[in-house]
């Protein structure tokens, strides 16, 4: 007799690679609106990492939505910047978890990212330019007496180090 296995209602998502001038607004998915069970939405909920939530208004233009007013201060707390790609994921109704992946394509750590822009991270934003690795970030490969450059060095069969390398 097989036992019928309930499974949690699936949670809608979409993702965003930010580009171009998203500080004002964002637009949301045109297949993504259709999964929202067809309701007419004028303000959601966007938690980002750190459990915090914002209040959002939707505005729609034409058969598009955007996040709009609240949206601004979501992304100066996040310090969003070109390249960064967030996934929202839906609770069906109108609240959104935001999970934010940096341009290191890792889950991004808020907190520190505000430190480095100086808790705003505007210019990155408006620019349009991603910001340059600095020359401390510089390939230091070790150069050997023969000339190569390796990022570590060799050991013989016995263990000892190879000489070419020394």
């Amino acid at each position: 007799m097989a036992r019928k296995t309930e499974h949690p209602a699936r949670r809608q998502a979409f993702f965003k690679a930010l580009m171009g001038d998203f500080s004002q607004h964002l637009r949301i998915p045109s297949a993504f609106i259709k999964n929202l069970n067809r309701r007419s939405l004028h303000t959601c909920r966007l938690k980002g990492p750190s459990g915090q939530c914002w209040v959002v208004e939707l505005e729609k233009r034409g058969n598009r939505l955007f996040f709009h007013k609240g949206w601004e201060e979501f992304v100066k707390h996040h310090p969003l910047e070109v390249g960064d790609f967030l996934i929202f994921s839906c609770d069906g109704v109108s609240m959104f978890d935001v999970t934010i992946y940096g341009k290191t394509f890792c889950e991004k750590n808020v907190k520190a990212a505000k430190r480095r822009s100086g808790s705003n991270g505007i210019a990155a934003k408006r620019s349009g330019k991603l910001p340059r690795r600095s020359d401390s970030h510089a390939d230091k490969r070790r150069v050997y007496s023969d000339g190569s450059s390796h990022s570590g060095r060799f050991k013989g069969w016995d263990g000892h180090k190879d000489s070419r390398y020394i």
